[in-house]
């Protein structure tokens, strides 16, 4: 994850902390919770750029209104019927707090009241996987604004989950009861996240760049000293997600990390093969670093297995192995052809979790065309692997087997093999540290009495486990529970839709787009209502919808 930092000015001077959000972030580097696509970052931004001009008292323009996207219009919708029923009053909006006594900083989306409670909040427009490092982030933000201002009082805190599809939201409040249980967790995360060794480097590169400033040096100088600090950032934390790898290992991963701008443990890895310790760069990490200089398209149904007669038109002959091609065209018209391949025989790291040979092949072969289309714009000779099936808590690291063979006998450096292509014995299983605390227990599967894993997709969490005679390599706790487990039989589950809890406007209108692809006016409408203001049972009202639409 990139790392942001706040420069604060104190009376004893300027000091650098690091952000919640990236102490967080750092935390869960497989499924960042606060990880987006562009468009819905820059949607994010815009909205709380508006949130916090209404909150001040400020008005939007018709003209300037109707210019926004539509996906803006509904977020700020959400967030207008929101105040006109919960009566909240702003203070403040996108403050920077600071604690000096945690050593950490943050950005505060709203301070207000709620009658003459005083309250702190969070808007979030896009969806969130772990609800719980938004309660951190806020519990955070309250315990730093209290540190700066210790007379005043803040009761209650929530975050606004803003939907930008339906325009109606949820409101989520937060136990004050769970304060500290919360807090204690975030400074838990942030003594793993940054250990001392990684303060003591942050802070002296700070201080460098403080006195850099003074001594008003080179732009390349400036530059260099924020390399040093990315650097020092990026040894750390390959030092925490790899305890065992070697020295000169992370070293190498943490220059390409700090010279291209890219995430340890998100976008590059290591891995044991045989004696040493590889860096392998994920193929999305090989995409964001190629398309800075530009973008570019697949061409000709690409990647995909190679036919026959392209295997002899490039390399003269055909082989056993799986060969893939891909063909690549930039923005200029300019094409490149790629070629990669997977030995017979070999199963790839991740097949229980959907990866395949062929995959490893199309992999290979983008890689190698990005090479030839986007030269010099990514280092030669590193290994490239699809990270969805390279990261996790329940990953064992194996080693990585086989070159990619390039056309014309060229070689791309990958790892060498030997000359009989026999696997190495897989060395010891690594794995990512846990956070110090006990491993969570999820139960066991009462069909084939092994324990439950967690795994994450991008519609949320769930619970599953490997299995060999399963159709898809594993079994998931959701379908399990559908099953009578003493008559065998397959519950349809549409009962138990109805009971589905409802606690504001905003959850009936998601569930009815989620469950139904039902828009707000359409469900108003099945409800025979006039308007969403004239819905006084919600409970009553997903039951209608639900019994209407599951028949």
């Amino acid at each position: 994850m990139s790392w942001r930092f706040y420069d604060i000015t104190t009376p004893q001077g300027q000091i650098t902390f690091p952000s919640v959000t990236s102490v967080i972030g750092f935390y869960n580097p497989d499924k960042i919770w606060l990880e987006r696509a562009e468009k819905a970052i820059e949607t994010g931004k815009v909205v709380h750029s508006i949130l916090d001009r209404l909150s001040k008292g400020g008005s939007l323009k018709s003209d300037e209104w109707e210019s926004l996207p539509e996906e803006v219009r509904q977020s700020v919708r959400a967030y207008i019927r929101w105040q006109r029923e919960s009566h909240y009053k702003p203070l403040y909006g996108e403050i920077v707090v600071y604690s000096l006594k945690y050593e950490y900083a943050t950005t505060i989306d709203t301070v207000g009241f709620f009658g003459r409670k005083g309250a702190i909040g969070d808007w979030k427009t896009g969806t969130i996987f772990k609800p719980e490092s938004v309660e951190m982030q806020v519990v955070a933000g309250k315990r730093a604004y209290l540190e700066m201002y210790p007379h005043r009082k803040l009761d209650i805190m929530f975050w606004l989950e803003l939907n930008k599809k339906t325009g109606y939201f949820t409101d989520h409040r937060i136990q004050n009861e769970r304060e500290d249980e919360l807090f204690a967790k975030f400074l838990g995360m942030k003594k793993q996240a940054i250990p001392n060794s990684m303060n003591t480097n942050i802070k002296e590169v700070s201080m460098t760049l403080t006195n850099s400033q003074n001594n008003k040096v080179t732009k390349y100088q400036q530059k260099n000293l924020e390399v040093q600090a990315q650097r020092a950032m990026a040894i750390e934390s390959f030092k925490i997600f790899y305890p065992k790898a070697t020295h000169d290992a992370i070293m190498k991963a943490a220059i390409y990390c700090a010279s291209y701008k890219l995430d340890p443990g998100r976008d590059v890895f290591l891995i044991p093969f045989k004696d040493e310790w590889v860096v392998v760069w994920g193929i999305k990490a090989t995409r964001k670093v190629a398309q800075r200089s530009g973008f570019y398209s697949y061409v000709d149904d690409s990647p995909r297995v190679m036919t026959e007669e392209e295997q002899m038109k490039i390399f003269g002959r055909i082989k056993e192995p799986i060969r893939a091609i891909c063909k690549l065209r930039d923005e200029r018209g300019n094409e490149a052809s790629g070629y990669g391949y997977w030995p017979e025989g070999q199963n790839p790291q991740g097949t229980d979790k959907g990866n395949s040979p062929e995959n490893m092949a199309f992999i290979r072969a983008e890689r190698n065309a990005i090479e030839k289309l986007k030269s010099g714009a990514i280092p030669q000779g590193v290994e490239v692997m699809d990270e969805s099936f390279i990261k996790g808590d329940d990953t064992d690291f194996q080693e990585v087997p086989f070159e990619i063979e390039a056309s014309n006998g060229a070689s791309n450096g990958k790892i060498p093999v030997s000359e009989n292509n026999a696997t190495a014995p897989s060395p010891a299983p690594i794995s990512k540290p846990s956070n110090g605390l006990p491993k969570p227990d999820y139960g066991v599967c009462p069909i084939h009495n092994v324990p439950w894993q967690s795994g994450n997709n991008k519609w949320g969490s769930y619970l599953y486990h490997p299995q060999s005679d399963a159709p898809k390599g594993y079994c998931k706790k959701k379908n399990v529970d559908k099953v009578n487990l003493e008559t065998g039989e397959v519950k349809d589950g549409k009962e138990d839709l109805k009971q589905l809890y409802i606690k504001d406007k905003g959850t009936l209108f998601t569930y009815c787009l989620d469950k139904f692809k039902l828009q707000p006016s359409q469900v108003i409408k099945d409800l025979g209502l006039s308007s969403d203001m004239d819905i006084v049972d919600l409970q009553d009202s997903w039951a209608t919808i639900a019994e209407l639409h599951l028949r």
